[in-house]
């Protein structure tokens, strides 16, 4: 594990008591795609430039595809 999954994870273990999380400009994804691991979460994820959100959709596409997520 990297050094920003590690800070990600961190991040996430500090809020994983919340039953809903909002990612206001997501960038990329990867907070949202992190928090929805925590089985007790709903996660929103927002982005408005536009090219981050294209890639927000498809990240967060290819991780439900796998299985991982079902929450996003």
């Amino acid at each position: 594990m990297n050094n920003r999954e590690k800070f990600l994870e961190e991040k996430i273990r500090r809020i994983a008591d919340e039953k809903h999380i909002f990612d206001i400009g997501s960038g990329v994804g990867p907070l949202a795609i992190w928090a929805a691991l925590e089985p007790s979460t709903q996660v929103y994820a927002t982005e408005i430039v536009t090219q981050q959100y294209e890639s927000l959709k498809q990240n967060i596409e290819e991780a439900y595809q796998k299985n991982l997520y079902e929450k996003l």
